[in-house]
């Protein structure tokens, strides 16, 4: 992070959870279901800015921020 086309990421090992990738305006531009072990989310369609990806976690949900140059 900062990146300019894909983010990696490692989920928890329980496949079926819904994550989302939102602005600070909490728009949602991207959303998916986290497979078995993680892997990349391609950011190259979207502007420039900072977003969030918001994914279920053990202690409810977690929030990582992500900065797409």
């Amino acid at each position: 992070n900062p990146t300019a086309d894909r983010v990696w990421v490692e989920w928890p090992k329980e496949e079926g959870q819904e994550w989302m990738l939102v602005d600070a305006l909490g728009r949602i531009w991207l959303r998916g279901e986290a497979m078995e072990s993680g892997g990349a989310i391609d950011l190259a369609g979207l502007p420039s800015g900072v977003y969030y990806l918001m994914a279920p976690s053990v202690s409810g949900r977690a929030v990582w921020p992500i900065v797409k140059y």
